[in-house]
């Protein structure tokens, strides 16, 4: 990672906890607005596993602000990049979130698929070890939250045996985890499952720890899934005073956070309420609140809606200018070929994917030959578009066997994936027949009167800790054997036997 790479990522890492510090306050807003920047900046970085990550927490704080529609495009671009890039633990995440979206919308068939495809890409992400350098600590949190989600969602379809199931796997894993954060989730679950079961003690019995973990208001996250939850136990069991208290809970979350959707959420609890216990005045009243709230939503959402295309078009506009810049500086400027930088780049490349698959590789390079003859007789202008011809001529050549690069001056390199010799050797006749039928002026060359090339390719498994400078060495050798031969012609060294 180079010096300026290394500063940028940096600063996505702190914008990052920066926004993570914004979400714990509360402060939504600008909780999305730092995970924004921080997920251009890992994108510039080509830090896949935390721009994933942060894809991930973009749609946890949109959803949280109530905007369903963005957490849904964060979520979904986040999945597909998690599974192009095999980052299962990341991967469960976003199948468990989108579960929650069709948990929270009623949808509990469909959320249960999800929170399946969840746990199967937990339980895979853990075979495959600490591949993504998360600790166990992690399979055993998530896999709690998936569980819980499971016996959530088969309460609601009237399964409590099944739920009670899920939730003695979630129990198990939150005790290996630690987990504290989740009490009034786990108790509400129990007591509604319980309640199915025809244990109504249990709940009465847990009915002031209950109404205590529910007055903690330190943790957005989910917390209106929870009450709402306990809303419905505390209905069941006729449990109207406790009922009442938590909808006055509910209405200071609305307070603090002053957003439309939660003064939606705490009236529409409200509306549940009043229709329980029969005042259809206050209910009516409601009612009508309740519509005014549903036009300034809308608008709010038209709000969002543009602003949420303006980000995502600027972000692409960004992106595009990134990968524009990138091209160029991996560009040589005079035969638009890859140059030395663009060499270097897909050198490392190539080397990563070989120490693993242990395949040989084939790299070449190539010299013009006579090409000083060529300058000193044409001049300098005539040597460029020579250059700029040749390097058309191996562009085409080589096709999809590898990739062409100006090394300096008149030499050029070639770097093959597949390491064969006959491919090499198919090449290099390619090539060969090629410039011939150029007929490219050099009357003065000692070869010939026209253009010819001097090709030189080894093929080799590359050793660990090899570099450009030890890939290149190997060609040289046969480089220097077809130059030792007269020029004009290939040699192709096998060095993989």
């Amino acid at each position: 990672m180079g010096y300026k790479t290394n500063e940028l990522w940096k600063l996505a890492e702190e914008y990052q906890v920066k926004a993570k510090e914004a979400f714990t306050m509360k402060n939504l807003e600008e909780s999305a607005r730092l995970a924004q920047e921080a997920v251009r900046l890992y994108k510039v970085c080509e830090d896949d596993y935390q721009y994933a990550k942060c894809l991930n927490f973009l749609g946890v704080i949109y959803s949280n602000m109530g905007e369903e529609s963005m957490a849904v495009d964060y979520y979904l671009e986040g999945l597909e990049y998690a599974k192009e890039k095999g980052y299962y633990d990341i991967l469960s995440i976003f199948y468990n979130n989108i579960g929650s979206r069709y948990q929270k919308l009623g949808q509990h068939q469909r959320a249960i698929l999800y929170f399946e495809k969840a746990l199967e890409a937990c339980c895979k992400e853990e075979s495959y070890g600490e591949k993504a350098g998360e600790n166990r600590e992690d399979h055993w949190d998530n896999l709690f939250v998936y569980e819980l989600n499971l016996a959530i969602s088969y309460q609601k379809l009237g399964d409590p045996a099944e739920a009670s199931q899920h939730l003695r796997v979630a129990e198990n894993a939150m005790e290996r985890a630690k987990i504290k954060d989740f009490k009034l989730a786990v108790l509400t679950t129990k007591c509604s499952i319980f309640w199915d079961m025809g244990n109504h003690s249990y709940m009465k019995e847990h009915l002031e720890e209950l109404l205590s973990l529910s007055r903690n208001l330190d943790v957005v996250n989910d917390y209106i899934q929870n009450v709402q939850e306990l809303a419905e136990v505390l209905n069941k069991a006729g449990e109207y005073e406790a009922w009442r208290e938590l909808l006055r809970m509910v209405e200071e979350v609305a307070r603090q956070q002053d957003r439309i959707y939660y003064h939606l959420i705490s009236v529409e609890m409200w509306m549940d309420y009043y229709y329980a216990i029969g005042e259809m005045e206050e209910y009516n009243a409601l009612c009508i609140r309740h519509s005014k709230l549903c036009r300034q939503q809308n608008s709010v959402e038209c709000r969002e809606r543009v602003k949420a295309l303006d980000t995502h078009i600027a972000l692409k506009e960004t992106e595009a200018e990134r990968r524009m810049a990138q091209l160029q500086a991996e560009t040589d400027s005079l035969t638009g070929i890859g140059n030395r930088y663009g060499l270097e780049k897909k050198s490392r490349q190539l080397l990563q994917q070989h120490l693993k698959s242990d395949k040989p590789i084939a790299v070449g390079i190539l010299d013009v030959d006579c090409f000083k003859e060529m300058n000193d007789t044409y001049g300098h202008n005539a040597g460029d578009e020579c250059l700029r011809r040749v390097a058309g001529i191996l562009q085409n050549a080589v096709d999809s066997y590898g990739s062409v690069f100006r090394f300096g001056g008149d030499e050029f390199v070639i770097l093959m994936p597949e390491g064969n010799s006959e491919t090499a050797e198919q090449v290099a006749e390619r090539i060969k027949k090629k410039i011939e039928e150029a007929r490219i002026e050099n009357v003065n060359s000692t070869v010939t009167g026209t253009l010819t090339l001097s090709q030189g390719y080894a093929c080799f498994k590359p050793a660990e800790g090899e570099h450009l400078a030890g890939l290149l060495a190997h060609a040289d050798k046969a480089l220097y054997r077809i130059k030792g031969r007269g020029k004009n012609g290939w040699f192709v060294l096998e060095e993989c036997k």
